[in-house]
């Protein structure tokens, strides 16, 4: 009986030492999503990101709960490369999103110029007020040859230095694709495919939504981001 009892004592023992061991288990592999039209990939965030439509303006979208958010998106150049500024788009979307969601108390933290994947990127920091909360937010703006991408982190100002070691490493892997010969050609030139693919006679109407709306004839619309904020509205019809 003695042995009995030493015997499982002894298996106690090794389970504390083993369970907790294996009940770690191993590191889940990095999950890499690929975005062929957009030219680019990354590292997406741990399964504690849940992934939500990304809207118009991104590709993607991930958040957690306390309204934290990481977003992906990428727009097409209205300048000559040689001409397209970092940092002024940068400043020209927080104006935008100052207006259009009543931001207060906006202040640039921090800001600088670097280089990802070997191409010319900005990153920012800043805080401001949003219905009342204190938010801040990191994002990078990385210049491709064909499209430029905004890389955004954006939570409560308290949650902020919690997230931003897991965006730092989904920007570390940020890489972009070559150019293939399907995506060489701009969005412009690919427009009468997408609206006139029969080749028929046509009159278009450029502007924004609601110029757009004004017509009342059945219209096949394409919308173009523009950098920025926004974008340019395209409509087409038998005329």
């Amino acid at each position: 009986m003695k042995k009995l009892a030493i015997g499982l004592m002894c298996i106690s023992l090794l389970l504390t030492l083993v369970v907790p061991t294996t009940a770690k288990g191993k590191p889940a592999k990095p999950t890499y999503l690929t975005n062929e039209d957009k030219l680019y990939q990354f590292q997406r965030p741990s399964r504690a990101w849940g992934e939500k439509k990304a809207g118009e303006f991104n590709d993607y979208c991930f958040v957690r709960r306390a309204d934290s958010a990481i977003y992906i998106g990428s727009r097409i150049y209205m300048t000559d490369l040689e001409e397209f500024d970092l940092s002024a788009t940068q400043h020209e979307w927080i104006e935008g999103m100052e207006k259009k969601y009543k931001w207060t108390n906006v202040k640039i933290i921090d800001e600088a110029d670097i280089t990802i994947d070997e191409r010319p990127a900005f990153w920012s920091i800043t805080e401001f007020r949003s219905r009342g909360r204190a938010r801040k937010e990191k994002i990078y703006l990385v210049q491709g040859e064909k499209f430029y991408y905004r890389l955004r982190l954006t939570c409560p100002q308290r949650y902020f230095d919690k997230h931003l070691e897991e965006f730092e490493q989904l920007v570390k892997s940020f890489k972009l694709l070559p150019l293939t010969n399907r995506s060489q050609t701009s969005d412009w030139r690919n427009l009468e495919e997408k609206l006139n693919p029969e080749r028929k006679k046509l009159w278009v109407v450029i502007g924004d939504k609601e110029a757009c709306g004004f017509v009342h004839q059945p219209m096949k619309r394409y919308r173009i981001p523009t950098h920025g904020f926004g974008g340019i509205y395209i409509a087409a019809a038998e005329g």
